[in-house]
């Protein structure tokens, strides 16, 4: 079963807390001091990446609104331009491909 972020983390602490406890009688089974020194490498390197992916994440969210805004301001530049091509150039439909609008027909 797959668990979630903080409950991985706190799993891996308290592992890591009985493994140094009781390190001579795991130590024979495999989980030498090197095996929990690298456990414990792997979770301060979570701890250390972690912050910084919410900080990107957070910075994300911000870029993406105002490339949202500025789409949404581009989209009405585009619709009024393309008002002020047509009413010039209203008996003149072929010269609004010009402009890349589309004459209806």
């Amino acid at each position: 079963m797959a668990k979630s972020i903080p409950d991985l983390l706190a799993s891996v602490r308290q592992m890591l807390v009985g493994l140094e406890a009781n390190a001579d009688v795991v130590a024979g089974r495999g989980a030498t001091p090197a095996f929990t020194q690298n456990g414990q490498s792997l979770l301060d390197s979570v701890n250390t990446l972690e912050p910084e992916q919410e900080t990107l994440k957070a910075a994300l969210k911000a870029k993406t609104a105002a490339l949202d805004i500025t789409i949404a301001q581009l989209k009405t530049w585009n619709s009024e331009a393309n008002s002020a091509v047509k009413s010039a150039f209203r008996d003149q439909q072929e010269k609004w491909v010009e402009f890349g609008i589309k004459a209806k027909k």
